[in-house]
């Protein structure tokens, strides 16, 4: 019984029956492949709080691309949250254009983002000087239905160069 009990704290189990989500638990997949735990938009966020230097910014851009290409199907945030993140982080270190290559693939990622990926690709085409670019990409996502969030993005990215 002590191994089967150490075997079920390893994995979260406490005594009470409830589960918690430790931080160093790594499930195994019924194939036997380690999986990493699950993500959400809180692991997203503790990352950005903690990037202050433009070290740490890349250091946390290259967190998030390591976990948008090792899901996990119980992760709350998609791959495309993940990169559009990572792009947030290295536009944050001064880094543009490796940012608008990130921003493009969550646009490319699977799952929604929110805002829509377009959305920050977009501002960050315009920041990066590419106004016929970021043109494209608004008319690409005015085409599709955007959500009212969305919407609002964008008009925050046109009124933030003088665009109204």
């Amino acid at each position: 019984m002590g191994n089967d009990r150490s075997l079920l704290l390893s994995t979260g189990w406490t005594p009470s029956g409830t589960i918690t989500r430790p931080s160093t638990c790594s499930p195994v997949d019924p194939y036997g492949a380690d999986v990493r735990d699950w993500l959400n938009f809180d692991d997203i966020e503790r990352l950005e709080a903690s990037a202050r230097t433009p070290k740490s910014h890349r250091r946390a851009a290259a967190q998030l691309v390591e976990w948008a290409q090792e899901q996990n199907p119980d992760d709350e945030v998609t791959p495309g949250d993940l990169l559009s993140a990572a792009g947030w982080h290295l536009d944050q270190a001064g880094d543009v254009y490796e940012a608008l290559a990130l921003y493009r693939q969550a646009v490319d990622a699977q799952g929604t983002t929110t805002p829509d990926a377009r959305c920050t690709l977009h501002a960050a085409l315009l920041k990066a000087g590419r106004p016929d670019q970021a043109r494209e990409v608004a008319e690409d996502l005015r085409h599709s239905r955007p959500r009212l969030g969305d919407i609002a993005a964008m008009a925050e990215n046109f009124e933030l160069v003088g665009d109204r």
